[in-house]
């Protein structure tokens, strides 16, 4: 009898999720770029991709829909100039 045997050496995994939450902190975009809370609401889409190999993971993808920035009532020209 022929046994087969099969190891899965890599696969991805997955998870999406929405995050919501208010805007009622001061945030540090970057060093020295403060962003200051707006006390708006929001909501935002999010993707997570794990590359996993012999258990380990190896790669990692992190997207977000980027519409919550409007959400917020924050202007994103002024935040790209300060980039």
């Amino acid at each position: 009898m022929n046994k087969r045997i099969v190891i899965l050496v890599e696969q991805v995994r997955t998870r999406s999720c929405i995050e919501t939450g208010t805007f009622k902190a001061a945030h540090e975009y970057k060093p020295g770029v403060i962003i200051e809370p707006t006390g708006k609401s929001y909501a935002c889409h999010q993707a997570i991709f794990f590359k996993v190999r012999y258990g380990l993971i190896t790669e990692y993808r992190f997207y977000e829909d980027a519409s919550f920035i409007t959400q917020l009532g924050i202007d994103a020209a002024s935040i790209r100039l300060n980039m």
